[in-house]
């Protein structure tokens, strides 16, 4: 799919899409915030470097644009200044190639046919209505379940925000191939298919289409969602087994495809990939920022701090309080406890996916906060445990 869409004609059409796209993202800046009253932080950044990809048309071959996603960068290392100055007034002076090969950079092939059409706002305004529409299509899902799961995952839709990420190309990967996931994971349940497979198949295009965003989502709020309306009749030690069988999936899909990249870009090449690679993992796994150490409360408060404005915060504890309060009213709070540990083993291997990934999560905390709505969403269906068995 690579291939096919760096073969695809540069058109009038295309340019002007991408020129104007260009202007649009100058004018806004980076990192721009939408509402002052959220976390609606943007990365802009991002989007020009796949509005870069897309347009590259240097002499290498189909195969090398695929392995090696090159764009063009200089000193200021902006991707929206390159964009405009290379691409738009066509200054070329200090500027060089750069490559991008450890990802599979997946969405070029969607989005370049939509750049044919649209310019950046025409397609925001298009995944604006994709992801609400999917976040419906997710609320019914809930709903007819139970009417509880819907409220969970309503609240959920609420700390990711769609809005903010139907702004940014970027952030809308995850999102939808999270919605398509549960679709998928319930499509596998229902119809009794092997649920492992759906979930390597999960790993896979989390890995395939993503940038290392918020990937751990396409896993988390899949999993819950079949926790909750699958495994809750269960003993929480089989829930668990079940579970990390699911994890060990999305793990191994995952991973693959990600080293599939690696051995076919180093074949076709003749360059070791996995070197480059090496350094890159080494490097967003340290605890080190431009050579300032940071320590792990630092990571989980620079999280947390991308929360501080948001009301989310208000509606996730009241609605806590009152599912606790009914919980105790019930005497069933520890039975909530002990039949959620399937729960809190997802919310273990959410913390540590982003510990391990220290330097990344710190870095870009600004999005990969995104990770901890799989903590909501695990913590809301917890406490939920006596509304979702009446």
């Amino acid at each position: 799919m690579i291939v096919g869409a760096y073969s695809l004609p540069k058109t009038k059409k295309l340019e002007f899409n991408i020129e104007s796209s260009a202007e649009i993202l100058l004018e806004e800046g980076i990192y721009p915030a939408l509402f002052p009253w959220c976390t609606s932080q943007v990365d802009n950044f991002s989007d020009a470097l796949i509005l870069q990809e897309i347009i590259y048309d240097g002499n290498e071959s189909l195969t090398e644009k695929a392995m090696m996603n090159y764009y063009i960068t200089n000193n200021s290392n902006s991707t929206i200044v390159a964009l405009n100055e290379y691409y738009v007034h066509e200054i070329k002076d200090g500027y060089v190639k750069k490559e991008y090969s450890r990802y599979w950079h997946g969405y070029i092939s969607i989005y370049k046919l939509f750049l044919y059409f649209f310019n950046l706002k025409q397609i925001r305004l298009i995944l604006l209505g994709i992801n609400l529409s999917m976040g419906g299509c997710i609320l019914y899902i809930c709903f007819k379940k139970n009417i509880y799961l819907s409220v969970a995952y309503f609240v959920t839709l609420l700390f990711l925000n769609p809005i903010v990420i139907s702004h940014n190309m970027f952030f809308s990967n995850i999102y939808i191939i999270m919605n398509l996931a549960l679709v998928l994971a319930d499509l596998f349940i229902r119809k009794g298919f092997n649920i492992y497979l759906a979930f390597t198949f999960i790993g896979c295009f989390a890995c395939y289409y993503d940038l290392l965003s918020y990937p751990f989502c396409t896993l988390g709020i899949p999993l819950i969602y079949i926790i909750s309306t699958k495994c809750n009749s269960e003993k929480p030690r089989d829930s668990v087994m079940e579970v990390l069988g699911m994890v060990f999936s999305w793990g191994f899909g995952y991973a693959g495809i990600w080293v599939s990249k690696w051995i076919v870009g180093s074949v076709i090449l003749k360059r070791n990939l996995f070197k480059e690679a090496y350094d890159v993992v080494k490097l967003r796994t340290s605890r080190d920022i431009a050579g300032t150490d940071f320590t792990t409360k630092d990571l989980f408060l620079s999280l947390l701090n991308n929360l501080r404005n948001s009301p989310i915060w208000i509606i996730f504890l009241i609605i806590n309080l009152i599912l606790i309060g009914i919980l105790m009213k019930k005497n069933m709070l520890f039975k909530a406890l002990y039949h959620g540990i399937p729960y809190m083993v997802i919310i273990g291997l959410v913390l540590l996916w982003l510990f391990v990934k220290g330097n990344h999560s710190y870095l870009h905390s600004f999005f990969t906060y995104r990770e901890l709505s799989t903590v909501c969403f695990a913590v809301l269906c917890l406490f939920g445990y006596s509304q979702m068995k009446t």
